[in-house]
């Protein structure tokens, strides 16, 4: 436990970056209205500065190797990813959806694991710290893709069976999913193959 200022007391920590993820989570469930309008900004930046002072805070005492570091750095990526597709395809913004009440489940998690665990800090150089960075860029690719992929089943299975459900037939149509999971799905390969490089040279990093 963090004996510095109470900011990083991680039992604090953990229940502002959990809350920061709950206005997105609740606004999943609000129809097509999810998508327009400056709310859904406003609580996608919540929940990534929520996550982002989060990993920040832990991150600033040093390289740790715990599961709930690796949780919520992974949650900012994932949100500033997101981000980025939602500016770029508009339409895919009712992807959130499902990422947000995900993200929250995973959060919930890494919250508790937080508060349990010892999470040592470790010392990297810069080659680990680079490899690092861009794999957490892939998973956060990966994730992302596979919410896109689910929205397209979904969707697809929603159609086929003439369903009224309010909520599937809110998210994306089929072929712009299916587009969002392509392209991320490329990035993410191109993330690995330049991981897998880095992975070698930090084996000699010193």
């Amino acid at each position: 436990m963090s004996s510095g200022p109470f900011l990083l007391h991680p039992l604090l920590l953990a229940t502002l970056a959990v809350l920061s993820l709950v206005p997105a989570t609740l606004r999943s469930f609000q129809g097509r209205s999810f998508e327009t309008g400056d709310r859904f900004w406003s609580v996608l930046g919540l929940a990534f500065v929520g996550a982002l002072f989060l990993s920040v805070m832990k991150l600033s005492e040093g390289w740790q190797s715990g599961l709930a570091v690796a949780i919520w750095v992974s949650i900012t990526a994932i949100l500033a990813l997101f981000a980025l597709v939602a500016l770029r395809e508009p339409q895919a913004r009712p992807i959130g959806k499902l990422l947000f009440p995900s993200l929250l489940i995973a959060g919930a998690f890494g919250a508790l694991a937080l508060v349990a665990e010892a999470n040592p800090v470790l010392e990297v150089g810069l080659g680990t710290l680079a490899h690092v960075i861009i794999s957490v860029l892939a998973y956060a690719l990966i994730s992302l893709s596979a919410v896109a992929a689910l929205a397209a089943l979904l969707k697809e299975r929603a159609l086929k069976s003439k369903s009224q459900n309010g909520f599937v037939n809110s998210l994306p149509a089929v072929h712009v999913s299916e587009k969002t999971q392509i392209e991320l799905l490329l990035a993410a390969g191109l993330c690995l193959s330049v991981a897998v490089i880095s992975g070698i040279f930090a084996k000699w990093d010193v």
